[in-house]
């Protein structure tokens, strides 16, 4: 999922209160926002395609003075494999409760969210793509009887992502009255990654949320025409719904976990 989507979910998650979003935004878009300093399997936990091994990341809790090299030197591991895809694998989310159960209550929740956020993004891309074939010499993927390559179907993904925030726009719009445009995400967005992360780190990270100038130009114009009546799309609002309401579930149960003062680590996800 692409932290513009990711920045949506969660303000629609905290029904459109921009304060809560904001309080909660420099860690839910932590994992993306560390990847400055290293490769993703780190930081979303990637189990190795042999399922032998998952990489982790013990995160920081002083993000504003943050340097490559104090990220480095925080306890991780990458696990081993002689597999290569263009595509990441599967998040294993146990692994982030167990290293990083004794973070911060905002912190530790924010980065949960993102987690899950990825993992049922992933779940809906498996569902709606045959990528059986990704670890093969000339590895291929196929979407709607259409085959393509490796970087053919990144920029496909990428679409995707583009269109599930055009979507989610639209939905702020209508409920909020909230137009999130790029001037709306450099008030509420890079005003707050400025504030909490070093200049560096939070401009390497707003460079991937700049919308794409037609589809911002939609948004601030108030124009969703672009928004089809198809199965798909409908595919697509049921999967956004989804994300939605298990995330809200789960700050709930977070909240109530963190008040309670129980540190358990044998809390397990599970798919609703």
């Amino acid at each position: 999922m692409i932290t513009l989507q990711h920045s949506l979910c969660n303000l629609i998650r905290y029904d459109g209160n921009v304060e809560e979003f904001e309080k909660e935004l420099p860690y839910c878009l932590l994992p993306d926002a560390i990847r400055f300093y290293f490769s993703r399997p780190y930081s979303h936990f990637e189990q190795n395609p042999e399922g032998t091994d998952v990489s982790w990341y013990k995160f920081p809790t002083d993000l504003k003075s943050l340097t490559k090299e104090k990220a480095l030197s925080q306890p991780m591991h990458l696990a081993s494999t002689s597999l290569k895809s263009v595509l990441g694998e599967k998040s294993i989310i146990d692994k982030y409760l167990e290293i990083n159960h004794d973070l911060p209550r905002e912190e530790f929740y924010g980065i949960l969210i993102h987690l899950i956020q990825d993992y049922l993004f992933d779940e809906f891309i498996r569902d709606n793509f045959d990528y059986s074939h990704k670890y093969e010499p000339d590895a291929y993927f196929i979407f709607e009887n259409k085959k393509y390559n490796g970087i053919e179907i990144r920029k496909e993904f990428l679409k995707f992502g583009e269109y599930g925030f055009y979507l989610l726009a639209f939905y702020c719009y209508k409920v909020f009255g909230i137009v999130t445009d790029q001037k709306w995400f450099d008030e509420h967005v890079y005003k707050v990654l400025i504030e909490n992360y070093p200049k560096d780190l939070a401009d390497n990270t707003y460079k991937y949320m700049i919308i794409p100038e037609e589809i911002n130009t939609k948004i601030a114009n108030k124009d969703f025409s672009g928004l089809v009546q198809s199965n798909y799309n409908k595919k697509y609002s049921d999967f956004y719904s989804n994300v939605i309401n298990y995330t809200r579930d789960i700050t709930d149960f977070f909240i109530k976990y963190y008040n309670d003062n129980k540190k358990d680590d044998s809390i397990k996800l599970n798919k609703k």
